[in-house]
């Protein structure tokens, strides 16, 4: 072999040499840097999405998604998270701020459970079914003004000029929120329909991540922000530093609920699992019932607020209690609400259609074991404390707390309380009847067409155009729901039906007078959408009784989506 042999042999063998030597390099650099990157990802706290590399082996592990939101402290605890442990469950509560990652990383099986509010859910359709509710929002949401561009900002009325000036100007104030929140929900539906004259249009909307940013966004001088969409625990802070709250979750009562999602691949696999959770979380919740320092105390560090602060927290939310939940989703509650909100978001453009299969998107088996400590724990405390009783059972507001109240002060005798909620396990019994404060408004129906039909219908005193007194109050009730739709995209439509009795011009004659003065009715309640009244005489009877019944006589009250 010549020197240029020799040469090329000994330049080929350390080329193939380098290469092997860089690819078993790169090899285990790149299975090493991964291994590594999840052990970094697995101790990590953040918010990023990169902490679902990969996806849940561990059947002893259960990974919730959720966020910084006050009403989901509980899941944050360190005590539930060790009662877990007692189930051999090694809980995790991993926070994402993003709605649409959460049901990513859920139908991916990077995560088992997640907590998000009812229309999130529609709008996300993870792949997982409701198996608990946790709250409603009753002021936990608000729109807040005298940002730091607009201190003088105070009032609806205040608004209303600054958005004239502005459009003389050919400018816009903006409006922010966490577009992928309660807070965009609520802007949904209060927008245009509570602040006057305004719309969505008249403003420029800047969309952030979540509440934080928007608290950030609000506070600073440089952003040309009017109205920021916020929620627990800065509405609490935005009060506290003398924020304006115009408008909350309190002005559309029920709108908004937070809802426990499992996935179809756990209650599949591991369903004792599910029930085991529900049980422990519910405890906690009947414990604070009793006491709600403890839950005081955790709001106060989570958000990082002083103890009455925390208080202020808490007034905005309305936690249900485990025989509440298993109520709305035995008795129709939550099918109704899942309509309605669908149907909300249908109108707002948010999604294509209502859910047609409502019935398949919630469980109400994997509660039953949660109910029966709850139902336990009220026989016990029923005739020490009639009012804890009748608040576990679902009645009046479940977490009652006095300002003065010291987290401090009643720390041990919430430790007693716990240890004691935790050692209850009786045997179910029925409790007496009662009424849930989640459902004593009136709600819409879904109609195939996609419109709302209310529930109830609107009777006349007999042969005349006079209103009853109980239908004086049904229409009271029902402006209140009407005025939660937007009047430039959703129109009322009122339909009389009589008996047949009498000649049918005179009965359709009846009926449309009788639509009318409901649109009248409806109109003095300060409602501005359009009235459509109908008047179908007996054409249409209801089924199952008499065309000449009396029950014939009814007006009927629709919602429809302007095109």
């Amino acid at each position: 072999m010549n020197k240029v042999n020799n040469q090329l042999t000994t330049l080929l063998a350390l080329s193939m040499g380098v290469f092997l030597v860089g690819g078993t390099v790169w090899f285990f650099g790149a299975f090493l840097g991964e291994m590594l990157w999840d052990v970094v990802i697995e101790k990590s706290e953040s918010k990023s999405s990169s902490a679902f590399a990969t996806e849940t082996t561990d059947k002893n592990q259960l990974t919730l998604l959720g966020d910084s939101f006050s009403s989901y402290s509980i899941f944050r605890n360190r005590e539930f998270q060790n009662d877990l442990k007692k189930f051999n469950i090694n809980f995790r509560y991993q926070e994402e701020s993003s709605q649409s990652k959460r049901a990513e990383f859920l139908n991916k099986g990077k995560a088992d459970l997640l907590v998000t509010t009812l229309d999130r859910y529609l709008k996300q359709k993870p792949q997982g079914k409701i198996v608990g509710l946790i709250d409603t929002t009753i002021g936990a949401d608000a729109f807040v003004f005298n940002t730091k561009k607009y201190p003088n900002l105070n009032s609806l009325q205040d608004l209303s000029e600054l958005v004239r000036e502005k459009q003389a100007k050919g400018k816009k104030a903006t409006i922010t929120y966490a577009a992928d929140s309660p807070s965009s929900y609520l802007f949904s539906l209060v927008l245009s329909n509570k602040l006057d004259a305004l719309d969505k249009s008249d403003f420029q909307v800047k969309e952030v991540a979540d509440a934080s940013e928007t608290w950030k966004v609000l506070q600073t001088a440089t952003e040309n922000v009017a109205v920021a969409v916020i929620s627990e625990p800065y509405v609490t802070k935005a009060r506290e530093e003398g924020y304006q709250i115009a408008l909350s979750s309190e002005d559309v009562p029920k709108s908004i609920v937070n809802v426990i999602v499992a996935s179809d691949r756990l209650i599949e696999s591991q369903p004792k699992k599910i029930s085991q959770f529900l049980a422990t979380y519910y405890r906690h919740l009947d414990a604070n019932v009793r006491e709600p320092s403890e839950i005081q105390k955790q709001i106060a560090e989570d958000a990082n607020v002083s103890s009455d602060e925390a208080v202020h927290v808490l007034e905005g939310i309305d936690f249900f209690t485990s025989i509440e939940a298993q109520d709305w989703m035995n008795n129709g509650t939550l099918k109704r609400k899942i309509d309605t909100t669908g149907a909300v978001l249908v109108v707002t453009g948010a999604i294509e259609e209502v859910p047609q299969n409502t019935d398949d998107l919630f469980t109400p088996k994997f509660i039953n074991k949660a109910v029966k400590n709850t139902k336990a724990l009220i026989r016990q405390v029923r005739d020490d404390n009639r009012s804890v009783a009748d608040r576990l059972a679902g009645q009046g507001t479940t977490i009652k707390i006095r300002h003065s109240d010291s987290a401090s002060d009643n720390l041990e005798h919430a430790k007693e309380t716990h240890k004691h909620a935790h050692e209850i396990n009786g045997h179910d019994r029925e409790t007496h009847e009662h009424s849930s404060h989640h459902d004593r408004d009136p709600e819409f129906i879904t109609l195939q067409n996609g419109s709302l039909k209310f529930q109830e219908n609107i009777t006349f005193k007999s042969g005349s155009m006079d209103l009853t007194a109980e239908s004086q109050e049904v229409i009271d009730h029902l402006s209140e729901k009407i005025s939660e739709y937007n009047s430039q995209t959703v129109a009322v439509r009122i339909v009389g039906y009589t008996s047949r009795t009498g000649s049918e011009p005179m009965n359709k004659s009846l009926s449309l007078k009788r639509a009318e003065v409901v649109a009248k009715a409806l109109r003095s309640r300060g409602l501005k959408h359009k009235f459509i009244a109908d008047g179908k005489g007996s054409q249409v009877a209801l089924p199952d009784i008499s065309p000449q019944d009396p029950r014939q006589q009814r007006t009927e009250v629709y919602l429809e989506r302007i095109n």
